[in-house]
């Protein structure tokens, strides 16, 4: 499961950052065993001299257009949200609500030219001896994703016209050893994205 944290706020882009935690919930798919993790959406609503935002609970961020609940309906594939990788992208991220938050299970994958609100650039662990909070989390998080936007896209965050958000642990899945901070690319104003980001410069 992954639980939204805190939003770092950049002149022109902000990461969200969400995060993942591995607990049990009921499987969809009909399978036993450990259940997917989780994952929430989030808002910038202040930023402070770090560049770091907090964040509110914002289930309209994570809702898909129409064009992309369609595509999710006719291609997509379910996957939890601690197993994507790098290119992969996805058209919703819908919300639980458990002892960490606000927190998806499973995100639906679809290829990238259908119509998709978020496209993975970036897994990296964060490197702290405790579970880090508030800006600490922001930090982090940042130094994972920051460069590797550049490096994926083609252009800096600042100078890009999409923005990123980031899947980061929750403190339950962090006592379980989970460290791994997905980097995601997504649109500004949440429309859909209808090709790879990847090398697109945008």
């Amino acid at each position: 499961m992954r639980t939204t944290t805190r939003a770092l706020a950049l002149p022109t882009a902000l990461i969200l950052a969400v995060g993942i935690a591995a607990c049990g919930s009921d499987d969809s798919n009909g399978s036993t065993g450990t259940a997917a993790p989780q994952t929430t959406a989030a808002s910038d609503t202040s930023s402070s001299d770090s560049g770091l935002g907090s964040v509110s609970d914002d289930s309209s961020s994570s809702a898909p257009s129409s064009a992309s609940a369609a595509a999710t309906e006719a291609d997509a594939e379910t996957k939890s949200a601690q197993d994507l990788e790098v290119g992969d992208c996805f058209t919703d991220m819908g919300t639980e609500t458990d002892d960490d938050g606000a927190t998806v299970n499973t995100v639906d994958v679809v290829d990238c030219s259908a119509p998709h609100l978020y496209e993975v650039y970036k897994n990296g662990d964060i490197e702290a001896d405790s579970f880090p909070t508030g800006d600490a989390m922001d930090e982090k998080t940042a130094d994972v994703c920051y460069d590797a936007y550049a490096d994926y896209v083609g252009t800096s965050l600042d100078e890009s016209s999409l923005t990123a958000t980031a899947l980061t642990p929750t403190s339950s899945s962090w006592t379980l050893g989970d460290r791994t901070v997905s980097c995601v690319i997504t649109s500004q104003d949440g429309s859909d994205l209808t090709s790879s980001a990847k090398g697109s410069k945008a």
